[in-house]
């Protein structure tokens, strides 16, 4: 069979995006990430080996710029393909690692673009010197959000719990949000982003109620209590006047998409593989395979859409990242669907592990709410009421 017959032929021309090392490289990477998806789930967190992977590949480093040892990839370095073709890479291997990755690449990208210089320097640093980046958020139903009292003109304290906090198992830096009601003339009820030290007193981690989810489990996404937590002038990336201006949540949107082409991709290279397998291919099945092969490079066009739109129409891009976001989410879905269709029950126990993506898909759509984000989308498009699409349908955080 010739090459050109296979729409996602596993080489050079299939990464156009030029970042980090050779396609070669990605390959080995990809490889050995799929190796050890099922230890990573086990032990509830990348194991030491993982992290090694990452780190000796330099994509912990994959945000700094080039001067000063990165790859320069990021909004914030014109270069958001890039950045999203990482988690696209590393999607297709394992998603949950793809998941950790991203929050500690986008709180990079976030810091760099936005914070005071002392905050820059102080990310640098800590990369060079090894720190993991997580990114940890407020959560609207298990519990009140963090919130944030003035103490004094230039600091607050922060206390309260939230889950999903990304990365916390392991993680020894974070970008934290909380709530400040005193700053009545900040949006969002004065929300603010700060960047704190994980092993400090008053941070809690307890990973017993993220051991209990279904997927996602090596994201090491606990709950964090935080108890009379100090954040100075120093330690404030950003408050929700930039956050509003900039539409700063947005920015996470193209990184889950992402994750979930890769997924797809993963999805199509199996039932492609299973189906050649077989002493004859029917045309059920053919049509199943096309159909998933359209799902991908409708996604992969839409990526690169958004990815220009970033950079050429910037005013467009909250409203084009979450249409990407919201896009991606259900093309995942239909490819369960059909992969699901063409696999049989053979799917779940293949080495693949089709079940797991299966898990992680579900978790990962429901949590970062896929209906919100079409709802938000369908009032931009009605016009009826004015949709703050940073928030991509959620609603500020109420105290």
């Amino acid at each position: 069979m010739a090459k050109s017959a296979s729409l996602i032929a596993r080489d050079e021309e299939y990464f156009r995006e030029s970042v980090g090392p050779s396609a070669n490289g990605w390959l080995h990477l990809q490889h050995e990430l799929s190796k050890r998806a099922a230890e990573n789930e086990q032990a509830r967190r990348p194991t030491p080996d993982t992290l090694s992977l990452l780190r000796d590949f330099g994509l912990f480093d994959a945000v700094l710029s080039e001067a000063d040892g990165g790859w320069g990839s990021g909004i914030w370095q014109g270069r958001p393909l890039a950045l999203w073709t990482i988690n696209r890479r590393i999607g297709y291997a394992d998603p949950s690692i793809a998941h950790c990755l991203q929050l500690h690449n986008n709180v990079l990208d976030l810091i760099f673009d936005l914070a005071p210089p002392q905050i820059k320097e102080r990310t640098i640093n800590a990369v060079k010197g090894g720190h993991i980046f997580g990114a940890w958020g407020a959560s609207r139903y298990e519990s009140l959000p963090w919130i944030a009292k003035r103490d004094g003109s230039d600091a607050y304290v922060v206390s309260g719990t939230a889950f999903f906090c990304t990365n916390a198992g392991f993680a020894s830096k974070a970008l934290v949000m909380a709530a400040c009601p005193e700053d009545t003339d900040v949006p969002y009820n004065g929300l603010l982003f700060g960047l704190l030290d994980v092993d400090q007193p008053g941070v809690s981690i307890e990973p017993e109620w993220w051991d209990q989810a279904t997927g996602m489990i090596a994201t090491a996404s606990h709950r964090v209590r935080l108890t009379d937590i100090r954040l100075t002038r120093d330690d404030i990336i950003a408050d929700g006047r930039e956050i509003k201006k900039f539409a700063v949540q947005t920015r996470f949107m193209p990184q889950f998409a992402s994750n979930f082409l890769g997924m797809m991709e993963r999805i199509v290279e199996e039932a492609r593989t299973y189906k050649l397998r077989g002493s004859k291919v029917d045309d059920l099945a053919r049509v199943r395979l096309g159909q998933l092969a359209l799902l991908v490079l409708r996604v992969e066009t839409l990526m690169r859409e958004t990815a220009r739109i970033w950079i050429e129409k910037p005013e467009l891009a909250p409203f084009m990242a979450n249409a990407y976001r919201s896009e991606a989410g259900q093309a995942l879905i239909e490819s369960i669907d059909h992969a699901g269709t063409l696999l049989g029950g053979g799917g779940m126990l293949s080495e693949f592990a089709f079940a797991k993506i299966v898990r992680d898909a579900l978790m990962m759509l429901r949590h970062e709410n896929t209906d919100k984000i079409r709802a938000t989308l369908g009032t931009i498009y009605l016009g009826t009421e004015e949709a703050d699409v940073n928030y991509s349908g959620r609603q500020p955080v109420e105290v």
